[in-house]
């Protein structure tokens, strides 16, 4: 018995063997592992609460260990194709009295219909046979072991292309069987289907030869690759499939049986293990060594297409390693579940994880998951700071944003912010950002001397950055990824409250709500960053303006039921570059019906319609804060009776009477405008 107090044999020889050895260790139950090869011994390696034991055993020899060392339990983890030794295996625990337990690999799934040829034998001497009677060179890829069969049966070892693990002993069966040098492909697996197609297409096989290994084997791809090459496809079934053996235990099997044995409950429900692995912008010399790490020692590698591709291209993705061109939830939870083999999953993420990453989302859906799963995060280089670095030029005191996918007020941003990193859609995104900023200089929204960095394909040998004029923004035509770097000089003279004159807006007859009343009804709306306010009653949109241009991330719903004021209400948003204002044509409260839940309303307008239009508001957010302006004592009795039956807090009211100087030739009269009354509260949640 170890010191850990228990011990359990393993009999590895598979990527399932050496998942296990490794949770068990992780789990704190020391294992021996026994290896055949001096190359299966490297892949394993040592590790904490880990012995590896190399070299083949004989049945007296696995009876004799396991009496010696007085093991708790033994797992039978060799391959499927491994019938003899398991054998040897099982015999030697019926003799020593300790529990066997056979870890089966899944091998489950159809062979596709249609398209080329599939033979299938129930031995590696069937399969010869069929091969022996193929035309044309063979590739096989089903190890060494049953080389000296394969090479006897069919008789042409210079037909023969063998692909076998990368060690001395593999090499040397090779040699024996008179494989020419040139037809050795020493290489560990599993392998992509593109580098499969790539092998067959050089060796120009007319056949391919496979056992029926499962996924973590590789079968599918091989399968797929013969098909794409159009060549027929010899397999070796796995002898134990069908069978109804009760001692073939699948994974999660084994680790239950395993916790009941040991006692230690945190072996029947293995966690997985999600790296967020951030890419950087896409070269691998801006890898961290934790990050190539984790990507290696990864079962899978998640990522979008494009960020896939670099990582192969750079040699972050080794050729063979399983890589899937995804990293949507909606892709990677099914793939996941079809293959519970697979415990550690590497996620590389374009940029930094924590900068408009993909991370969050993925892991807010794995977290729903029945699955007790763990994450690490790795972060990585963003392209911020590369163009940063580039234009040299500080980011601390930076906004970032993206449009890439989603609105953002940007001019708003470049308003009231001295500096704007900003992620856009490739070579569209790029123009219509510069439509944007001339259309905002025009209007005096921005002034003309803002500066214009950009950066393209950072990293990439294609790469790009510096400095640019509107106009030359404008002109750009290389298609790739862009990043911006946006200064505007006059931020810091922008206000931080509302301040905009009367005479700023288009107006004509439409009624406005006048600039000393919209200072206070702005201040008693207690507008949040990300507001999503109802204007309602819009008018010229005075109001809309004010409260967009203060939250530049907020959604303002401006709602004006007369079609010559909303024509007006556009005029004065195209005026002042307010992409965050939406304008809805209708009467409330019919209107209000398919927006979003607000958090703050302002009504300065209502018809007769006051007691519905508050009734629902409330009914879309009972907590929903709201501010009421009044010109006739008529529609301030009736939104305070509809209050009174409404569950809100005490309505705060107040009667606002405003007069301004004006002047008369030499003299200044003051003049009084209609007193307004103010009426704000908040809905009562009960």
């Amino acid at each position: 018995m170890s010191e850990f107090g228990t011990e359990i044999l393993i009999f590895a020889g598979t990527t399932e063997g050496r998942k296990l050895a490794e949770h068990l260790s992780e789990a704190g139950v020391h294992c021996t592992v026994s290896v055949v090869t001096e190359y299966g011994a490297q892949i394993l390696g040592p590790g904490k609460g880990r012995t590896v034991l190399q070299g083949r055993l004989t049945e007296e020899q696995m009876e004799f260990l396991i009496r010696e060392e007085d093991y708790t339990c033994v797992v039978d983890a060799t391959h499927p194709f491994a019938t003899e030794v398991s054998a040897q295996i099982r015999k030697a625990c019926e003799e020593t009295k300790v529990p066997y337990l056979r870890l089966a690999r899944d091998t489950e799934g159809e062979l596709p219909d249609g398209g080329f040829g599939i033979y299938e034998a129930s031995s590696m001497q069937e399969a010869a046979k069929i091969l022996r009677g193929i035309p044309g060179n063979l590739f096989l890829t089903t190890g060494s072991k049953d080389l000296p069969l394969l090479a006897k049966e069919i008789g042409e070892p210079q037909r023969l292309y063998v692909r076998v693990l990368p060690s001395v002993e593999s090499l040397r069966i090779c040699m024996e069987c008179g494989i020419p040098a040139g037809h050795l492909i020493a290489m560990q697996g599993p392998f992509t289907q593109e580098l499969n197609v790539d092998i067959l297409l050089q060796t120009g096989a007319r056949a391919v030869l496979t056992k029926e290994s499962g996924k973590v084997g590789g079968f599918d791809e091989k399968v797929a690759a013969a098909k794409e090459v159009g060549i027929p496809i010899v397999v070796v079934r796995n002898p134990e499939k069908g069978s109804k053996d009760s001692d073939l235990l699948s994974f999660e099997e084994v680790l239950e049986r395993l916790a009941k044995i040991t006692g230690v409950r945190a072996l029947a429900q293995p966690e997985r293990e999600y790296v967020m692995v951030a890419a950087g912008p896409g070269d691998a010399r801006h890898l961290s060594e934790e990050a190539r790490e984790a990507v290696e020692g990864a079962d899978v590698v998640f990522g979008a297409p494009s960020v896939v591709a670099r990582a192969k291209e750079t040699g972050l993705l080794r050729a063979g390693k399983l890589s899937q061109p995804f990293y949507k939830a909606g892709q990677v939870l099914p793939y996941m579940k079809e293959n519970p083999q697979l415990r550690r999953a590497a996620v590389l993420l374009s940029g930094d994880t924590g900068l408009y990453s993909g991370a969050a989302q993925l892991r807010a859906a794995l977290e729903e998951e029945a699955e007790p799963v763990r994450f690490r995060y790795l972060p990585g280089i963003s392209s911020v700071a590369v163009l940063a670095a580039a234009l040299q030029v500080t980011w601390e005191d930076a906004v970032i944003l993206s449009t890439h996918g989603r609105e953002r007020d940007v001019v708003g941003h470049l308003r009231r912010e001295r500096k704007v990193f900003l992620l856009v859609s490739g070579l569209g995104g790029v123009h219509s950002t510069a439509e944007l900023l001339k259309e905002a200089v025009a209007n005096d929204v921005l002034p003309q001397e803002i500066r214009i960095g950009y950066g393209f394909n950072l990293s990439q040998d294609s790469a790009e950055t510096g400095f640019v004029s509107l106009e030359q923004l404008e002109c750009l035509d290389k298609r790739g990824l862009y990043i911006l770097y946006l200064e505007n000089p006059a931020a810091d003279a922008c206000p931080v409250t509302p301040s905009m004159e009367d005479e700023a807006f288009a107006r004509a007859e439409v009624p406005m709500t006048k600039e000393e009343v919209r200072v206070i009804a702005l201040s008693r709306l207690r507008l949040t960053r990300k507001a999503v306010l109802y204007d309602i009653g819009a008018g010229t949109g005075s109001v809309s303006v004010e409260a967009a241009r203060l939250c530049p991330d907020a959604l303002v719903y401006a709602i004006e039921k007369k079609p010559e004021a909303a024509a007006l209400l556009r005029s004065n948003l195209s005026k002042f570059c307010l992409p965050n204002v939406s304008v809805v044509e209708a009467e409330a409260p019919e209107g209000l019906q398919d927006l979003p839940a607000p958090t703050h309303v302002f009504i300065g307008g209502s018809g007769h319609a006051m007691p519905g239009i508050l009734s629902a508001v409330l009914a879309k957010n009972p907590a929903v804060r709201v501010v009421v302006t009044c010109v006739t004592l008529e529609t301030l009795s009736q939104t305070l009776q509809a209050l009174g039956e409404l569950p809100v807090t005490e309505p705060q009211v107040r009667q606002i009477a405003v007069t301004r100087a004006h002047k008369m030739g030499s003299y200044h009269m003051m003049k009084a405008l209609n007193p307004i009354y103010l009426i704000d509260f908040e809905g009562k949640v009960e």
